[in-house]
């Protein structure tokens, strides 16, 4: 199967600021494309790289699927969602294809796999996928969700902030669960300090609310000692991608760690992969967007159904234009 894609390059403005490595982002691009097979269009897709994140901009994002595509042909026949580019494409000239550029490449392909032969899907159950909110002060929440994520960072104000926030939710919602993100902005010091403060503010209930703390200190070495003072579990983000050439390696981590998988840094196949691994070693995956556009964020939404029992990082789309968006029905979003 050969097909051809057609891209043009629009311009939106996110519906409040997002920050991206310390950096406010407004106003950004998409990049549309509509994918068709003799002519006959299959399917559209629309894929958003952010600044300071992604390590390629829309331009070479454009040329190489426009590359890959004009060169490489398609086999339907014999479709493995967890082996590089779904085993659809046998070429020496994909080899090497990772990351991000993966993840583009298998976005159109998981397009063309919907379209064409769903049936390779039909394993993965449609339930309405749950996800935590995420709390912005710029973007208010109607209702409060199950599960909250908040940012924290190693600053008196954000610590103040936090507190209030916490305290509030408390009233309102006392069984609410809490994700702590950290993003490895704290030194040890900085953490223990934080969390003594953050205990003493919000009270006991505090503990038993925080479900995690996502990756919160910038020396991976200090988590042996945090964890000798504080018995809060903790989530791997960013150092997940140590593990992803050597996916054997999730034996030695603690049993039921949460896993923060973000495919498109991994590719959609890598992400299946992972997956795998982590259920047999009783890893928890959390599915976490980088603001992909309602498109785009498809094989996040099944990715995400293979572990219906937590919640998934998927409420960015909130921060999209309706177009690029879907709606959120009580903090759970629809195949």
């Amino acid at each position: 199967m050969k097909i051809k894609l057609s891209f043009k390059i629009s311009d939106f403005t996110y519906t409040s600021s997002i920050i991206i490595q310390n950096y406010s982002l407004i106003k950004n691009q998409v990049l549309n494309i509509s994918i068709f097979q003799n002519e006959k269009f299959i399917n559209h897709l629309d894929l958003c790289a952010l600044p300071k994140f992604h390590q390629y901009n829309l331009q070479e994002w454009q040329y190489t699927l426009d590359s890959f595509f004009q060169y490489n042909t398609l086999n339907l026949e014999n479709i493995i969602l967890d082996v590089p580019l779904f085993n659809m494409v046998k070429s020496k000239n994909t080899r090497g294809i990772e990351g991000e550029l993966l993840f583009i490449i298998e976005s159109v392909l998981f397009s063309v796999i919907e379209k064409c032969v769903p049936d390779v899907l039909s394993f993965i159950h449609k339930y309405p996928v749950k996800i935590n909110g995420l709390y912005s002060s710029s973007i208010k929440m109607d209702h409060l969700p199950e599960c909250l994520k908040i940012k924290i960072r190693p600053h008196q104000n954000n610590l103040n902030e936090t507190i209030e926030l916490i305290k509030s939710l408390f009233k309102i919602k006392p069984n609410i669960l809490l994700r702590l993100d950290g993003n490895r902005r704290f030194e040890l010091a900085d953490l223990t300090s934080y969390i003594e403060k953050l205990e003493r503010g919000c009270g006991p209930l505090l503990f038993s609310a925080i479900e995690y703390i996502e990756e919160p200190l910038k020396n991976a070495y200090d988590y042996y000692t945090f964890n000798q003072i504080y018995s809060y579990a903790i989530a791997i983000d960013e150092s997940l991608e140590v593990y992803k050439n050597q996916l054997s390696q999730f034996r030695n981590l603690p049993e039921g760690l949460n896993l923060i998988l973000k495919p498109s840094i991994f590719g959609i196949s890598k992400s299946f992969e992972i997956i795998k691994y982590a259920a047999s070693f009783h890893h928890n995956v959390v599915i976490s967007s980088t603001y992909e556009t309602a498109t785009a964020i498809r094989p996040l939404l099944y990715l995400a159904a293979l572990n219906p029992r937590t919640y998934h990082g998927l409420d960015t789309l909130k921060f999209l234009p309706k177009d690029l968006s879907i709606e959120c029905e009580n903090y759970s979003l629809n195949f």
